[in-house]
């Protein structure tokens, strides 16, 4: 009863991984853990966000997680936020795939911001957290909101307030 189960799940999974590489669709996961993977093409090791959609392990090289700064501690900062992705490649034999937030960023954007109003009252995902500021995912675009524009309070650090697995809301 439970192979059964589980190969009914897996069978939807892999549809979503191919709806979204085929379709561009963006999925959504948390980050659960960083890899090194080496790069044929490149002849080097990238640093990759390991995100699991269901029992599918889906690799974001850090090109295509973030814009700016590109370190591996930027990844571990975000272990367990939820992001978005669209699929660039699978491999059903060895059950991964390959992602980028960066375009499921661009999509989401492009589909939810020409939306907005000023004023307008907007629920955001807390991607990064620093002492003085935490980073957020507004409809695909990364925001820092400074700690004097959290609250009304002094912030000594944001770590201690703040976590990436909270969704916070705001005004566009």
């Amino acid at each position: 009863m439970f192979f059964i189960v589980g190969e009914i799940l897996r069978g939807l999974d892999i549809k979503e991984i191919l709806r979204s590489k085929e379709e561009k669709r963006i999925l959504t996961g948390n980050i659960s853990g960083i890899e090194d993977e080496y790069y044929k093409l490149q002849n080097k090791y990238i640093s990759c966000a390991i995100v699991w959609y269901g029992n599918i392990k889906v690799l974001i090289p850090i090109s295509h997680l973030v814009n700016k700064s590109q370190s591996k501690s930027l990844i571990r900062g975000m272990l367990g936020a939820e992001i978005d992705f669209i699929v660039l490649e699978f491999d059903e034999i060895a059950n991964i795939a390959i992602g980028s937030r960066l375009k499921a960023m661009n999509l989401r954007a492009d589909l939810e911001i020409p939306k907005l109003k000023v004023n307008d009252v907007i629920r955001v995902r807390i991607i990064g957290i620093g002492v003085k500021h935490i980073i957020v995912d507004m409809y695909g675009k990364e925001v820092i909101i400074k700690a004097d524009n959290l609250k009304h309070t002094y912030i000594v650090n944001c770590k201690d307030i703040y976590n990436v697995r909270r969704l916070f809301t705001s005004k566009s």
